[in-house]
């Protein structure tokens, strides 16, 4: 068995919990430190489904991306995640703004995802912490056949765009929330730039003759990161089991 202290601590290894950004809120956020389980769940949510799972398996840690008590809660309702868990015995260890920026994260999973070859990072936000990753495709490709690779590599079923090039060779990407203006990407030589939840004044401002703008969604964008963070995970504590929750997405399209 390990605990949850283990896991943090190895988190903490590569994604440094004081590295995550002012407003957020990470670290064991449910339960104990001292929590100890031989199966652990990874998930992007701690949701109603995600504990079911875990529950059902008997995992007694929960690692998720988004924090499972985000804004401060005024009550805590008895079928609630929060409440639930501690019914269970269940730790929930939330790795969010940290996981983004870090080396591995989930910004290198969104790249590694799409195929990119040539990874590096560049600024892409306020934080002293480089968050965007830009690289090249393996083959260039036309807008249509980027878009339609894209959906698939993402298994997304729907993308918002904007914007028009000639061909695009050389992409950036920015898991979840655009973080700040497209611009940066365009000044950095890239033909797209790949992320979620893009507001409307981004798309409308954006100079469309320099870069192809894709919003693939806040979720198609980060849960890419489950598989190979528990892949690490099971790498670093072969004597635990680790099983990435497939989650769907927490919305359907019509």
């Amino acid at each position: 068995m390990i605990s949850a202290l283990d896991i943090y601590n190895f988190l903490d290894s590569f994604a440094p919990f004081s590295s995550a950004d002012s407003w957020d809120n990470c670290g064991i956020l449910v339960g104990s430190p001292n929590t100890l389980s031989e199966k652990i769940l990874v998930t992007l949510d701690a949701s109603s489904d995600a504990l079911d799972t875990a529950i059902s398996i008997g995992a007694k840690i929960i690692l998720s991306h988004h924090p499972v008590i985000f804004h401060p809660l005024k009550s805590i309702n008895e079928n609630s995640v929060v409440a639930r868990a501690i019914r269970a015995g269940i730790t929930i260890i939330c790795a969010h703004t940290n996981l983004d920026y870090a080396v591995g994260g989930v910004n290198d999973a969104l790249a590694g995802a799409l195929d990119l070859t040539d990874i590096r990072p560049f600024d892409y936000s306020l934080s002293p912490l480089p968050l965007g990753r830009i690289g090249k495709l393996r083959t260039p490709l036309s807008p249509a056949e980027f878009i339609s690779f894209v959906k698939e590599k993402l298994s997304c079923p729907t993308l918002r765009v904007a914007g028009s090039v000639p061909e695009i060779n050389t992409v950036a990407v920015s898991g979840g929330s655009l973080a700040s203006s497209p611009l940066k990407a365009v000044s950095l030589g890239a033909d797209a730039l790949i992320s979620g939840d893009i507001k409307h004044d981004v798309f409308s401002s954006l100079p469309h003759s320099d870069i192809l703008l894709i919003d693939a969604g806040h979720f198609y964008t980060e849960n890419v990161v489950i598989a190979p963070l528990s892949k690490k995970l099971a790498d670093a504590f072969p004597s635990a089991s680790f099983f990435p929750f497939a989650a769907p997405a927490p919305f359907s399209f019509f």
